[in-house]
C-alpha cells in the first residue's frame, strides 16, 4: 500500500476545507515579481538579490508594502478541477465532482480568444527574458486547464465541452510562434515570445495528440510529433533535460521541470507504444532524474546543481510522476516515502497549510494558493487509486 494512508487523507479533508474558505483568490510566489519597480530591479545585480531574498523571506509583508492584492489564477483553477475529479473516481461523491464542474465553468467564461482558439494565463505581468502582461495565454497553463475537461469527459462520459476542447488545441497550433530546427519545431510558450522551452512544447505537443486523437485530426497529431521530435533530439547522453533548448540553451536542469518533461513524454508515448525510440528517451530521463535529483540519502534536490532550498512543488512533482508513470514505481517507492514524510509532517505546519519553501534553518509558511495548495491537493489525490506499489505491466 501507499504509505501514510490515514495522514493524506486528514490532509486532503484539510485542503478541501480550506480551499472552501478560501474560494479561488489567493497570493501566488510570482504576483508580487511583475511590478513595475521590482521587475526594473531584477535588472541590476547589487539590488536583484537582496531583494529577492526579502520577498522569499517576507512574503506577506513585503505584498502588503507593495499593495498585492489576491487574485483567481486560471492555473490553480484548473489544478482544483483535476484534483476534484480525481477524488470522485476515488470516492465517488458527487460533491466532488459537482465541485470540479463548477471550476470547469469558471474556466470556459474567462476564456483567452484574441489569439486564435481558446487559452488561459496568469493575472499577473511576469518578466522572463521579455515582460508578459497579465493575461496573456500560456502553453503550459492552457495545456493543465485543457486537461482538467479531457478527464472531465473520460470520467463523466459527458461531450458538452468537445468545442471548447477543439478550440484550446486551435490556440496551439495557431495561437503560438514555432522555433524551426532540423530536428523538429519548438512552440513558443506564449503568443509574444520565441522561447525554446522543453515542457512547455511537450505540454503543447501532448494536448495536440489528444485532440487530434479525440477529433481524428491528423494534422493536429503531425504537428504534434513534429515538435516532438525537437525535444528528443536535445535531450542530453546522460538522459537529462535542461530546462531551455536551442537555441536559446542554457546548462540549467531542476527537478520539478524535469519532472514535467517525464510526464509529458510518458502522455505522449500512450498514444504510439510501440515507438522505442520514446520509451528509450523516458528510460533515459527516468534513470538521470532519480540518481541525480536526490542525494544519497533520498532527499529531494531542487536542482541538478544544489541541494536546497527544498521546495514544495518540487515534492508534488515526484508523486505525479510516480502516479502517473506506473513503469519505474518499484525503483521510486522509497523515494515516495521520504516525499510523503517530508510533506506532510515537514512542510505542513497546520492542518491543510503547506509551506511554500524551506532552507536549512528558515521556511516560508505561505499557503500560495496555485503552487502550494492546489498542487499539492492534485498530487495527494493523485495517490489515491494506487493500491501497491506493484503494477501489472512494470518491467
Amino acid at each position: 500500500m501507499i504509505p501514510y494512508q490515514n495522514d493524506r487523507e486528514k490532509a486532503l479533508l484539510a485542503l478541501k476545507k480550506w480551499f472552501e474558505e478560501n474560494p479561488l483568490y489567493g497570493y501566488d510566489p510570482y504576483d508580487i515579481k511583475g511590478k513595475d519597480f521590482i521587475s526594473k530591479c531584477q535588472k541590476w545585480t547589487p539590488v536583484r538579490k537582496p531583494l529577492n531574498m526579502f520577498l522569499e523571506f517576507f512574503p506577506i509583508s513585503s505584498r502588503r508594502i507593495f499593495n498585492i492584492k489576491k487574485q483567481i489564477n486560471p492555473k490553480g483553477v484548473g489544478l482544483l478541477a483535476l484534483a476534484n475529479i480525481k477524488r470522485y473516481k476515488s470516492l465517488r461523491n458527487k460533491d466532488y465532482i459537482l465541485t470540479a464542474e463548477s471550476y470547469l465553468e469558471w474556466l470556459s467564461k474567462h476564456t483567452v480568444t484574441q489569439y486564435g482558439g481558446v487559452g488561459w494565463g496568469y493575472p499577473f505581468d511576469w518578466q522572463s527574458r521579455v515582460l508578459i502582461p497579465a493575461g496573456t495565454p500560456s502553453s503550459v497553463v492552457t495545456a493543465i486547464c485543457g486537461h482538467a475537461f479531457l478527464e472531465y469527459r473520460n470520467v463523466t462520459r459527458k461531450s458538452i465541452f468537445d468545442d471548447l476542447l477543439f478550440q484550446i488545441a486551435v490556440f496551439f497550433e495557431k495561437g503560438l510562434n514555432r522555433q524551426d530546427s532540423s530536428s523538429g519545431i519548438c512552440f513558443s510558450y506564449t503568443p509574444l515570445d520565441n522561447f525554446t522551452v522543453h515542457n512547455a512544447n511537450l505540454f503543447s505537443t501532448w494536448f495536440l495528440l489528444e485532440a487530434g486523437t479525440l477529433f481524428n485530426n491528423n494534422t493536429l497529431k503531425d504537428i504534434g510529433y513534429h515538435a516532438l521530435e525537437y525535444t528528443l533530439a536535445d535531450q542530453s547522453h546522460d538522459g537529462s533535460f535542461t530546462y531551455w533548448g536551442p537555441p536559446m540553451k542554457t546548462p540549467v536542469i531542476d527537478s520539478f521541470h524535469t519532472g514535467y518533461v517525464l510526464r509529458m513524454l510518458h502522455r505522449i508515448s500512450l498514444f504510439n507504444p510501440e515507438d522505442k525510440k520514446i520509451k528509450n528517451a523516458i528510460e533515459r530521463g527516468m534513470d538521470y532524474y532519480l540518481s541525480q535529483m536526490f542525494t544519497h540519502e533520498n532527499f529531494p534536490k531542487d536542482s541538478s546543481v544544489r541541494k536546497w532550498p527544498l521546495n514544495i512543488h518540487t515534492l508534488n512533482e515526484y508523486i505525479m510522476v510516480f502516479a502517473e508513470i506506473p513503469y519505474f514505481r518499484n525503483e521510486m517507492k522509497s523515494k515516495l516515502k521520504r516525499v510523503l514524510e517530508l510533506i506532510l509532517f515537514t512542510m505542513q505546519y497546520q492542518p491543510g497549510l503547506f509551506a511554500y519553501k524551506k532552507y536549512p534553518i528558515f521556511t516560508v509558511k505561505i499557503p500560495f494558493f496555485r503552487w502550494n495548495q492546489a498542487w499539492t491537493y492534485l498530487a495527494l489525490s493523485s495517490l489515491e487509486n494506487i493500491e501497491s506499489f506493484t503494477d501489472e505491466n512494470e518491467k
